[in-house]
């Protein structure tokens, strides 16, 4: 059984050749009145509506195969619009496909070339390693601006050591140039009875100078400064081995479907690190913003009774969460 097009119509033919009939009928009354008494007005009207009656059904025919020509024409067309669409559709989807492709396949690189460079700190210490280290971890977002800050040695609150890159001012845009400045390596201790600020202890590391060389400088500044107690205590391997896991964690646990919610700043700890979220716990995941943590403006004096010391959490001892709130402070300082 076909099926009929929506412009298709059932015709009754009994009335189609019934009204031709008559049609012809009328005009043939018309023909032979012409000389009878009642022509004149009588055979124009016969005439027309014979007319009528015949040319509107041959007129029928027309128009109706008329439009089915013309619906063919927009459904032909509209078939082939929508199967250019659906082609340039399917190509852009492919085109898109492959950029994603090659976004992820460069992201990918760039994250291995990333942990290879902190995995050649380890391998071979140096200037050159940890800037490199270091400005592919700034380049993939991982790490503050301000570079890592790691303890100076196990269980430090008192002493910690920041790395970052030098740079230069280029056309007023700062960027980092790591082939001519170096690193700037920067000793942070606490402060001593009538002292203003944190006191910090800055040197320049570049390729003139080894791990050990710059350990030594480090160390006979603090003598110098009559830190002797500091100078004892620092302990260089475990501060280059933290710097290492600060950067790896940093890869491993920041960006999308990770663990932390910001750019690392600072190891505390084995298990609390500062980011740029707050301060956060890398075995549970835990955050603690900045504003639940240091509530108040440092800057700003406590009213007389005015309690304004966030509690230590339940499950945090007053010591750790005392040496939390200290270095986050120090990290949300304009002079940091």
């Amino acid at each position: 059984m076909s099926e009929r097009t929506p412009t298709s119509t059932r015709l009754r033919w009994g009335w189609v050749l019934t009204c031709t009939l008559l049609g012809f009928a009328l005009l043939a009354a018309a023909s032979y009145g012409e000389d009878a008494e009642w022509s004149g007005v009588v055979t124009g009207t016969l005439v027309n509506l014979g007319s009528a009656l015949v040319f509107s059904f041959v007129l029928f025919f027309f128009e109706n195969r008329f439009t089915r020509r013309v619906a063919t024409t927009v459904r032909r067309v509209t078939e082939d619009a929508e199967e250019r669409i659906a082609a340039q559709a399917a190509e852009f989807t492919s085109k898109l496909d492959d950029l994603e492709d090659r976004i992820a396949a460069d992201a990918g690189a760039r994250h291995e070339a990333a942990t290879s460079a902190v995995d050649a700190v380890q391998d071979n210490l140096s200037a050159q390693s940890v800037l490199e280290a270091l400005g592919r971890a700034g380049e993939e977002g991982v790490i503050g601006e301000a570079g890592v800050t790691v303890p100076g040695y196990e269980g430090a609150g008192d002493l910690t050591a920041s790395f970052r890159e030098n740079s230069k001012l280029y056309d007023g845009v700062q960027r980092p140039v790591r082939a001519h400045q170096g690193l700037n390596v920067r000793l942070g201790v606490d402060q001593k009875p009538g002292e203003i600020g944190t006191p910090v202890i800055e040197v320049e590391w570049n390729a003139s100078k080894d791990g050990a060389q710059l350990a030594e400088t480090l160390t006979a500044e603090l003598r110098r400064r009559d830190r002797h107690d500091e100078a004892r205590k620092i302990d260089w391997t475990y501060i280059f081995r933290e710097l290492t896991r600060a950067l790896q964690l940093a890869h491993t646990l920041t960006g999308k479907d990770a663990t932390l919610g910001g750019q690392v700043l600072e190891l505390v700890s084995d298990d609390w690190v500062i980011t740029t979220a707050g301060i956060e716990q890398i075995s549970t995941g835990r955050r603690i913003s900045f504003t639940d943590a240091i509530p108040v403006d440092p800057s700003r004096r406590p009213r007389p009774f005015e309690n304004v010391e966030p509690q230590a959490p339940a499950d945090i001892d007053n010591g750790t969460w005392a040496l939390l709130r200290k270095r986050a402070r120090l990290h949300t300082l304009p002079s940091h």
